[in-house]
């Protein structure tokens, strides 16, 4: 019971100093801001070197080199071409 009303009280102590409505107004912005974005910008903001890795595997690639090309450079740097051929290859 004493845990519900420290809770409650939290809550309350929140929405009284505006921290909902804050949290309303940067995801109404965040969102205007994406749908403003242009298109091309938009495919570069998301992940799609793994998207672009599954869509080859599901048309029947299964050369790991051509795979790993599509990985992003920033992966390639960190973990190595040859440990990510070998994870690929099995």
């Amino acid at each position: 019971m004493k845990f519900k009303s420290l809770i409650l009280g939290d809550i309350r102590q929140q929405y009284k100093y505006g921290f909902y409505a804050l949290y309303t107004l940067f995801t109404l912005v965040y969102i205007t801001v994406l749908r403003i974005l242009p298109m091309p910008w938009k495919e570069l903001c998301t992940t799609t070197g793994y998207r672009s890795i599954v869509k080859l595997i599901s048309q029947g690639v299964t050369d790991a080199e051509v795979l790993v090309k599509e990985l992003h450079g920033r992966t390639i740097n960190r973990h190595g071409r040859e440990t990510l051929v070998k994870a690929l290859t099995g």
